[in-house]
Order: structure tokens, then sequence, then C-alpha cells
């Protein structure tokens, strides 16, 4: 009886299995997708340059003596002309004196021996006195003249020592750290005073490789000046961008042959002189016009032991792996040199959710569908650049009972 009750119980098991329905496929997997576009990448190259002033110099003492005034602080703009030191000039004031004396002195000596002469040539004409006379008369004349001379250059060596204890800026430009105070004995031989560069425009120097050079040169073209066709710009340590484009100006005559490298110097205006002398920065070189190419989203591009690949969709949604040949890329985009045609449709966001061959359901990105339409994406991707420009002050905030008003400023940036 019980084996009995157990074999319904199976065979209502086994109808109640066959009635129920068949799972559903699961439906195909929402991906991001763009279309292979045509536009323009621009190769870029990057080296690491340093900045240098168009002008330095190390302002030394000329003549021996005590500091005794300092007309700038240190860092101070300085304008052309304007007198940084002043030696002590009693010394010189003196010297100049004596000099002026000295050329009185030679200047009575002078007209005495000319006058002289004058009378000797007269008595020799009238046979009163011997040609030997008249010769030695000649003599002391030309001996008096020629000490006028020595004292007028004395007078003008005197005042050029004078004027060596006023020393200078020789051009418009930044003044650094002091190396002597006011009081302290200098000369020649105590070195540098003051080191004193100039703040605009300013040269940015680095060198590039024969290969690099090479490779610019066939793209702006062999018989055309790099500096006309190629586009400079800097960036900072920290990232920053400099607001102002600069120009290829100077390059040495030879690649070094130990190196390999030529050395090249781009100018950069300054105006608000965030560029400082000695300051390292990265230099980006690319030409002002570069082909159309084939490029797609850097976000598309995958690896696989090496190798560069795109998930490539077909016209019934199904993908594919395809490996393709990249070239250069920019924030955005890259370029595709093989693998690829205009219009196929690949997958730049959910690669990890499909598989080969697997369905999916397609949605266009139309930031990707030209490089104008990611206009937004490149400048959220591009490096801010850097300004000095001040900032408005808020007015000052109105007291509230015996609370102290507050003012907002704005640092700048």
């Amino acid at each position: 009886m019980r084996l009995w009750h157990i074999t319904i119980c199976a065979a209502i098991l086994f109808l109640l299995g066959g009635c129920e329905k068949e799972t559903p496929p699961p439906p195909p997997t929402v991906v991001t997708v763009s279309p292979v576009i045509s536009g323009v990448i621009t190769p870029r190259l990057q080296l690491i340059g340093q900045v240098m002033a168009q002008n330095t110099v190390d302002l030394v003492a000329r003549v021996k003596g005590f500091l005794q005034k300092k007309n700038f602080d240190e860092g101070d703009l300085v304008k052309k002309g304007t007198v940084l030191y002043e030696i002590e000039p009693q010394q010189y004031q003196a010297d100049l004196q004596t000099a002026q004396a000295n050329y009185e002195k030679a200047l009575a000596v002078q007209k005495n021996a000319d006058s002289d002469y004058a009378r000797q040539e007269s008595l020799y004409k009238g046979d009163a006195v011997s040609e030997r006379v008249r010769d030695e008369a000649l003599a002391r004349k030309m001996e008096a003249a020629a000490q006028v001379l020595g004292a007028l250059a004395a007078i003008e060596n005197a005042k050029l020592q004078l004027s060596y204890t006023k020393i200078p800026a020789p051009f418009d430009g930044r003044v650094g750290l002091v190396k002597y105070n006011l009081g302290n004995v200098v000369s020649a031989e105590s070195g540098p005073l003051l080191t004193i560069v100039s703040i605009d425009p300013m040269d940015v120097e680095f060198s590039i490789n024969e290969v690099s050079l090479l490779k610019i040169k066939q793209t702006v073209g062999i018989d055309k000046p790099v500096s006309d066709l190629v586009r400079v710009t800097l960036l900072f340590q920290d990232g920053m961008a400099y607001d102002e484009e600069g120009e290829i100006t100077k390059r040495d005559n030879r690649v070094n042959p130990n190196t390999g490298m030529l050395k090249v110097k781009a100018t950069f205006n300054n105006p608000k002189q965030i560029l400082m002398d000695g300051m390292y920065v990265k230099v980006q070189l690319e030409p002002l016009k570069a082909p159309e190419t084939l490029i797609i989203p850097r976000l598309a591009v995958q690896e696989s032991q090496g190798s560069k690949y795109v998930m490539v969709v077909d016209k019934d949604n199904t993908v594919s792996r395809r490996f393709v040949q990249l070239g250069y890329n920019d924030d955005v985009f890259v370029q595709v040199k093989n693998g690829l045609k205009k219009g196929e449709t690949i997958v730049i966001e959910g690669v990890q959710k499909i598989r080969q061959n697997s369905k999916i359901a397609p949605k266009t990105d139309e930031n990707y569908t030209s490089q104008e339409a990611a206009k937004s994406i490149y400048l959220a991707k591009a490096p801010p650049k850097i300004g000095f420009d001040k900032p408005e002050t808020a007015a000052p905030a109105a007291k509230t009972g015996d609370a102290k008003a507050e003012t907002t400023g704005g640092a700048a940036k």
C-alpha cells in the first residue's frame, strides 16, 4: 500500500515539473558605442626645458671703498640706469681735483715753453742763437704739450674712477639677493655684489634628439623653417599650462656628437612675470597643420598580450574583437592607421560586460560623433592655464552689534 502511495506522488511531481515554462534568454547588454570618424590628431613632442633670462649680469665693484648706499630692496624690479649701489666717493673726488690741478700746472708749463720757443725761433732767424738752442726750446715745447695731454688723460681717468662709485642697472630687470651689506669694503676682488636678470621676454632652452628633429622636418617640410610651422607651448611642473605661445628663435649650429641632441631656444613674452630664470618646464612642440585621419575615442582601445584591439558592432548588433594599429593620440581621440573603416561602430563603454560574438543593445554617445562634439570633453581634460590677474576685493562686511566687520579678499590665482 505504501509503495502505491509513493508511486502516485512521483507521478504527480513529474506532471507538475513538465508544466513549468521554459526560461526566456536574457536581454542584450546595453553598451555605449560611437562611430569611427575622421579628424585631426596633432602629433605632440614633449621635452624638458629650462627658463633662461635673455640678459643676466653679475654687478661687481670696479673701485675699492665702503658700500655707502643701497637704493633698492632685494627682488625689486628696476629700470635701466637706476643707481643700485653707491661706494664712498671722497677719495675719487680728491683724485679728480688733483688731476685737474696737475692739468692747470701743465698748461702753465706749456704756455711758458711756447713763449720760450717763439723767442728762440726769432733769435735763431736773426742768427742770435745757435740751432741747438732753438731745438732745445722746441723739445721743451713738445714735452710741455705732451704733459698737457697726459694731464687731460688723468682727468678723464679720475672722472671714470669716480663714476665707478655709482653702480647702475644695465637694463630693465629684477635684482636678486644681496651678497654684501652697507659698510662692507668692496673691490673688484670681492666678486659679484648682486645679480640682475631681464624678465620680459624670456628664453626657454631645450634639447631635441636628431630622430625627433627629422620627424618634425618630415611633418612640416624639409625646405621650410621649423619656427614658422611649429607651435611651442609650456607646461609647468604642477601640470598647469602657460597662457602664452612661444616662437623658436635660436638654435645651435650642430648636433652634439656625444648625445645626438640639438640645443634650441624658444622665446616667450612674459608680461605677468610668471616665467623665472632657472625654472624647469615641459616644452610641447606640435605642427600648426596636420593631415586628417581616421580617429576613435581612446576609451574604446583595449589591450591583450601587447596588442591593441577594439570591439566592433556589426549590423546585427553582434560584437567581435578586432586588432588595430594606432598612431598619435590627444586627450580624447587616437589615430587609427589600420584595422578599421570610417563609419564602423565600436564599443567605448561596457566592454567588460560583453563577450566575443554576443548580442548588445547599442547606445550612441553623441559626444564622440565628431571632434567638435567632443569640445566639452577636450576642455575638461585640458590643463588649466596659469595667470596672475588680480581678483576684485569684496567690500567690508557691515557691523552687526559688537561683532567686528570682516573683509573678504581673493588670493592670487
